[in-house]
């Protein structure tokens, strides 16, 4: 499909008439197909001014800041939006994009706070006990907690590369390199276009002393960030 077309097509729709929510909401879905978070955030700041209560446009800015790095001005916006959300999974959209942003300026106290609060709220959101496993995988904490969290997840997705990924990234944690490399071969057949599979496993090799397997690693890595 044309996304760029589509997108060009509704901004002429919008010339004509602002006051239709549902333009808006094509035009917010087409930058998030396009991956364009600085297009975004310029657009949801118009529609924000059309519409201050609907809570999917600061969940789509929130999340632009995000991916932009923008990490206080994502925490701002979706407190913005909590003060509006009705419905519980709007509200724990914005609390997992919150998270995630303290998660990335290393507030993890604050972080953690809030991926238990989610969780209170939907104790099965598969995405938000992957997203806290994770965090807890990358700093090497609470291992234990994380695999519980990562467990659950997986027995709600047990096919989803990027939950396979975080169960390896516990693994490497508890130094079991053989059975954290065999999960990250699993996430490879799934999804072989995504790098951070094989970015894993090369830390893996390394630690392990494998620098001919890392090498390999290394070239995979660097085809695919070429495309």
């Amino acid at each position: 499909m044309d996304y760029i077309g589509a997108r060009s097509h509704v901004r002429k729709a919008l010339s004509i008439d602002k006051t239709d929510y549902k333009v808006w909401g094509k035009l917010i879905s087409l930058n998030i197909r396009l991956g364009d978070d600085k297009q975004q955030v310029k657009d949801t700041e118009d529609a924000l001014e059309m519409f201050p209560n609907i809570t999917e446009i600061y969940i789509a800015k929130g999340y632009s800041h995000l991916n932009l790095e923008q990490f206080n001005d994502a925490i701002d916006i979706t407190e913005q939006g909590l003060d509006v959300a009705i419905d519980k999974a709007d509200k724990t959209e914005l609390m997992l994009c919150q998270a995630s942003a303290y998660d990335k300026l290393n507030n993890y106290k604050k972080s953690e706070d809030l991926f238990e609060k989610i969780l209170k709220i939907s104790p099965y959101n598969s995405t938000v006990l992957n997203n806290y496993s994770f965090s807890l995988a990358e700093r090497k904490e609470s291992l234990d907690k994380a695999d519980s969290l990562i467990n659950l997840a997986l027995k709600l997705e047990p096919s989803n590369p990027f939950f396979l990924d975080t169960k390896a990234w516990i693994l490497y944690g508890m130094k079991d390199y053989k059975a954290a490399l065999k999960l990250l071969d699993k996430c490879m057949e799934i999804d072989p276009k995504n790098p951070e599979y094989y970015i894993h496993a090369k830390e893996i090799f390394l630690t392990m002393g494998n620098q001919t397997l890392a090498n390999t690693m290394q070239l995979k890595i660097d085809e695919l960030l070429k495309k």
